[in-house]
């Protein structure tokens, strides 16, 4: 069990199957007119800060996604009021919009 789901996996080098069709998610989490920001911890764009995000499982509602995101990257339990819009796109190679 690999991030919640059974998943192929080699155990020489730790490489992990993940089938999706690579959208992603991002949350706009504002209190006090202030909007919470993440640092990159992979490439591309390590270091720098963007909203917490990340990609939604394959069968995974986008909503549960972001809210599984919050938690992984922020520990934050976050509950979604409002789904503004979903992406998806080829434009880097890693088959996703950094």
């Amino acid at each position: 069990m690999l991030f919640g789901h059974l998943r192929p996996a080699c155990s020489a080098c730790g490489w992990i199957y993940f089938a999706d069709p690579k959208v992603a998610v991002a949350a706009l989490i504002e209190r006090g007119g202030q909007v919470l920001l993440v640092r990159r911890a992979n490439d591309p764009q390590r270091g720098l800060w963007t909203l917490p995000a990340g990609f939604i499982d394959a069968g995974e509602d986008p909503v549960r996604a972001i809210e599984r995101e919050c938690l992984e990257e922020t520990g934050l339990s976050v509950r979604v009021e409002s789904l503004i819009d979903v992406i998806s796109g080829q434009e880097h190679p890693r088959e996703h919009i950094s």
